[in-house]
């Protein structure tokens, strides 16, 4: 009954630890595997799940399926802004935010094209850091690097963010941030609502 009562204490304190403990949590995305660690522990790593490659391939890189996206996403974040405005304010509120750091290689195959593209990738860049400062506090933290391939067809996104919450707190912003990736995923399969209908 004693050893019992003491496991149930022990699973009890380490409950409470792990709930009011302030976390350094990291997400990363490198080489097509998204991880979450919660210090040193990592908590999900899409490592050995299958890819759902619908969006952007290398070989299907091309300048018009980047447009098209981008007024899908752009549609989207007009009909959805007030819900992420609230899910920024609400994590600058509740997170300590440490670093942001984002690295895009990319290339056409054509140098004029890529060019273009890199005048427009630099355009939504400043759009989403603009946005973000707004609500979040990301001077110095925020490191972004653009790199054009003039000479080859390729595409790699890396991005890693830093922060410090409590799990609790973690729990609440993460299932909005999910529902608005969801209706993010659903609007794309659909092919981007039209803006008149």
């Amino acid at each position: 009954m004693w050893i019992f009562f003491t496991v149930l204490c022990i699973i009890i304190l380490l409950f409470i630890f792990v709930i009011f403990r302030k976390w350094r949590i990291t997400l990363q995305y490198r080489a097509g595997v998204f991880t979450v660690k919660a210090g040193k522990i990592v908590i999900y790593s899409s490592s050995g799940k299958s890819r759902d490659d619908g969006y952007i391939k290398t070989p299907k890189a091309n300048f018009g399926e980047i447009i098209k996206k981008y007024k899908a996403l752009k549609l989207f974040l007009k009909k959805e802004k007030q819900e992420i405005i609230e899910i920024l304010k609400e994590a600058d509120k509740e997170h300590e935010l440490k670093s942001i750091a984002v690295s895009i290689v990319f290339g056409f195959g054509d140098a004029a094209v890529t060019g273009i593209a890199n005048g427009f990738i630099w355009n939504v860049i400043s759009l989403a850091v603009s946005l973000t400062e707004k609500y979040v506090n990301i001077k110095d933290k925020l490191n972004i690097a653009v790199t054009p391939d003039y000479n080859k067809k390729c595409f790699n996104f890396d991005f890693i963010i830093i922060f410090d919450t409590y799990f609790f707190r973690m729990l609440k912003i993460s299932k909005r941030a999910k529902q608005l990736y969801e209706r993010y995923n659903a609007n794309l399969k659909n092919g981007g609502a039209k803006e008149n209908g």
